[in-house]
Order: structure tokens, then C-alpha cells, then sequence
């Protein structure tokens, strides 16, 4: 596990791969808040290729979407996670925990794979769905996923250092945070400011 925390830590020091020929792109992170400390996150993206290995997706977040529900803990206990492409075919995420010890998931970086082979075709369109997490909901960027990579020729039981990791690309008008939405609070102030330039200029 120690040699898994420090290679997965190296990769987002020195960075991972080059941004060229991203397997996917990210289009909208979202966050939801639901009651007390659960939130859902939703994140969309297109495929830019065809995909018909196994392949798994991960990032960094200060949240744990580890789940451990016994008589001692309850945490993420409702957890659900999937992928679901646009004509609704789901299948169920796995959170990447190997018996081997090298585990891509530990502490808040979180790697994530299909239970069952879920082939990407070029050009589709895809959501991931992370839903009652009760790690509370993030409140900005911080606290959002970040750092996201992909890795194509998936082995759960592979050690990382073996694997291929390909960075993703998102940019800050991709979230949108507990009904936050960026985008439209730019249109807004940009409005705004217009509008007082306009006004400005009348009484002079």
C-alpha cells in the first residue's frame, strides 16, 4: 500500500503522461447536494475513441468514496456508483482496491472501473454517477475532483507502475457546485457590467 500512496503521489507532482490523444473529454463536473451530509456527483464526458479493453478512470478529491458499512462505521454505507451512456445501458463501479496491497485507490485519490467489461464508442456520450456520498458536499473548487486520469488496459491486480495513466484536461467552467453554475454567474456579471457601462455613459 505505502509503494501504491507514493507512486499515485508522483504522479500528480511530476505529472502523469502528456495531454495528447486524451481517450476522453470531461464536459461538466457537477455536485448536489441531498439531506445532512450526502451529496451526488455527476461527471459527463465524450469518448474520442473507440474503447473495447478494460479501462478504469480516477482523481483526486478530499473525499473518500471508499465504503464501509459494519457495526462500527458507517461510512458511504448508501454509496452507489455507475456509468451510464445515452441510451441508458449502466453498469456498476467498482472502487480499484486490489487484495495485492498495490491499491490506485488510497486515502482521497479514487480509481474507479466498470464490474463488467462496458465498451466506449467514439463520439458517445457518457455520465458517471457518484451517488450518497456522505463525506459532506463540497462548497468549491478545492473540494471538487481534480486531477483526473485515465488508464486503458486495466488490471486491477497490476502493480501502477506498470500501468499507462493519460492525464484529462478540465477547466473551471467544466463544474458546477452544489447548483453553482459558472458559467451562468459570468453571464450575469458580464450583464451586469455592461449594462453600467451603458448607464455611465447616458449621464455623462
Amino acid at each position: 500500500m505505502k509503494k501504491a500512496i507514493v507512486y499515485l503521489f508522483s504522479l500528480f507532482v511530476f505529472g502523469i503522461t502528456t495531454f495528447a490523444n486524451e481517450p476522453i473529454k470531461i464536459s461538466k463536473i457537477e455536485s448536489t447536494n441531498e439531506s445532512g451530509a450526502n451529496f451526488n456527483l455527476t461527471v459527463s464526458f465524450t469518448a474520442n475513441e473507440d474503447i473495447t479493453s478494460p479501462w478504469s478512470i480516477g482523481f483526486y478529491m478530499p473525499r473518500s468514496f471508499n465504503k464501509m458499512n459494519n457495526e462500527f462505521t458507517k461510512v458511504n454505507a448508501d454509496l452507489k456508483m455507475s456509468i451510464t451512456d445515452s441510451n441508458g445501458k449502466s453498469e456498476k463501479l467498482k472502487y480499484a482496491r486490489s487484495n495485492s496491497g498495490l491499491s490506485l485507490s488510497a486515502g482521497y485519490t479514487t480509481t474507479l472501473y466498470p464490474s463488467k467489461q462496458f465498451n466506449l464508442t467514439k463520439n458517445s456520450k457518457y455520465q458517471i454517477i457518484l451517488g450518497q456520498n456522505n463525506q459532506w458536499a463540497p462548497s468549491n473548487y478545492s473540494a471538487m475532483p481534480q486531477n483526473f486520469y485515465f488508464i486503458k488496459d486495466f488490471n486491477i491486480n497490476k502493480s501502477p507502475d506498470k500501468l499507462d495513466f493519460v492525464n484529462i484536461r478540465t477547466t473551471p467552467t467544466d463544474y458546477i457546485i452544489g447548483g453553482y453554475d459558472n458559467n451562468t454567474i459570468a453571464d450575469t456579471i458580464n450583464t451586469n457590467i455592461s449594462t453600467n457601462l451603458k448607464n455611465s455613459k447616458k449621464k455623462q
